[in-house]
Formats: C-alpha cells, structure tokens, sequence
C-alpha cells in the first residue's frame, strides 16, 4: 500500500474507525472511546490538510453522523471519567456523594443507547466507497508544510493577543493537535516523502507530545468543573451539595494552577519552538 496516497490513508482511518464503534458498542470501555476519539482526530486534521487549498464546496469533510458519534461517544468518557475522579476524591468517603455518582451513571446510560442508534457502519462503508471515487494528489509536502504554518500563526496570535481564555486555550489545543498529527502523518509516509531537516522532526514531535498532555489536563478540570455546575447539583440533597462544591473548589484550584503554568509556557517557551516548525522545509522524493 502508497503510505503516501491520500485516499489510502483516508480509507485506513475509516477501517480503523469501524473496529473500532465495534470495540466501543460492546461496553463502552473508556480508553476503547478514547481511541476512538483519537481516530477521529487524526482523520480530521488529515482531511483539514489535504483540503487546505481547496475551496469551502470543496473541502473533504467528516459526516455528520459520524461527528455526532464522536460527541455523544466525549460525553460518555466525561462522565465515566469523572466517576472516576470524584472515587478518587473521596475514596472510602465516596458513599456520600453516592447520589451524584448514580446521577453520572444515569446520564452515561442514557447516551450510550443515542450512540448505539447512529448508524455508524453504514456512514462508514458510504464514506469508504466515496472515497474510492476521489481524484487526489499524493501528500503534498508543500501544503503539509503550510499547514502547519497556518497553525502555527493562529496560535501565535493568540499568544500575542494575551487573550488567554479557556475558548481560547481549547483553540491552541486544537491547532497544536493538528500540527502533531501532520508531522506524525508526514514522519509514517514512507519513502514517498522526506525532510531536508528530519532532525527537527523528532524532538519537535515529543515537545508538542508533553505540551499536549498538559493541555489534555487541562481540558479535564474544566470538563470536571462543569460537570458539578449548579444544574448538576440542584436535584441533590445540601450536605451532598456542600461536599461537591468544596471538591469543585479543589478541581478550579488546579485548573488555576494548571492554566498559570501552561500561559507561563505559552509566553515565554512555545514560540521558538513555532518557529521552528515554520521552517521545516519539506519535499517530495
């Protein structure tokens, strides 16, 4: 199999994406989702390269069943993840917030079925022999390349704006995802493609790899933030609200204290790193 022949390693990502429902709709495992997910992301952001150039009409784009999926599959993870967190919390505590952790398990039960509902193989074949159909150039390197740029400069001007919101960290996560999959995607083409700095690669990719670990914390104290809002609690009983609020007290602390972090690298380590990136000079063989 042409690693570097875009319609094969659009079809790969969907093949991956079937076993894998498959996987999820037996028990919805929560790293099964999370692969899951992962896949999804990968595929997307090679979409998102290969239609760079392309006009809005054109662009090649992810269904929205499978979107939906992909949703309804983060929400499920949330919840089970912050049964989890919320056990670890409280540990031999944990019976008195026992309501709560009935509530997520609930909630998780009425999703998995919405998800079980999409039909998702079907979405997939369709997809697969769509794509079969698609007239593409092999991996161009050149946009590859100035993909990457593009994502590079949205997250500098974020960074330059000082506007560090959450939306607005959530958004450098995304570009930063889209970068490391690329060059991940580029570093797997095969012989087909190479780099004339392939030493920047590497070291690049495991930086953006530590970065984004700590965005992912990041991004799952505001989920177990908003998962103990008030529309969460207010079916509860006031000692059972009063615990949780102090537990949600702890996760803003640690969101406080993961975000400072996470700015003081944005300020003052992220960009020679970008800028390293901007000049990958890439080419096909």
């Amino acid at each position: 199999m042409d690693k570097s022949d875009p319609i094969n390693i659009i079809k790969k990502h969907y093949r991956a994406l079937h076993k894998l429902i498959t996987i999820v709709n037996k028990d919805f495992e929560t790293e099964a989702i999370h692969q899951l997910r992962v896949e999804y992301k990968k595929l997307r952001a090679f979409l998102r390269m290969i239609s760079e150039e392309k006009e809005k009409q054109e662009k090649i784009k992810i269904p929205r069943k499978v979107k939906k999926a992909y949703a309804v599959a983060g929400s499920i993870r949330d919840l089970q993840l912050q049964h989890k967190n919320m056990l670890a919390m409280t540990g031999e505590h944990a019976k008195k917030i026992k309501p709560y952790l009935k509530l997520l398990d609930h909630q998780v039960r009425i999703l998995q079925p919405q998800f079980r509902d999409i039909p998702l193989n079907k979405t997939i074949d369709k997809c697969t022999k769509e794509t079969e159909e698609l007239i593409l150039e092999k991996i161009n390197t050149i946009v590859a390349g100035r993909f990457i740029n593009n994502n590079c400069i949205a997250i500098t001007a974020i960074i330059t704006s000082g506007n560090f919101s959450d939306v607005n960290m959530h958004t450098i996560r995304k570009h930063l995802k889209d970068i490391f999959y690329t060059m991940q995607k580029l570093e797997n083409a095969g012989k087909g493609i190479k780099f004339h700095i392939i030493e920047i690669l590497h070291p690049e990719k495991n930086y953006l790899d530590t970065l984004l670990e700590e965005f992912g914390n990041f991004q799952d104290k505001i989920t177990s933030i908003s998962l103990l809002g008030e529309h969460w609690l207010r079916s509860l009983g006031k000692a059972n609200r009063e615990i949780l609020r102090r537990i949600k007290d702890t996760f803003i602390a640690d969101h406080n204290a993961i975000k400072k972090a996470l700015i003081e690298r944005l300020e003052h380590e992220i960009v020679p790193h970008l800028e390293k990136l901007n000049n990958l000079n890439a080419c096909t063989v």
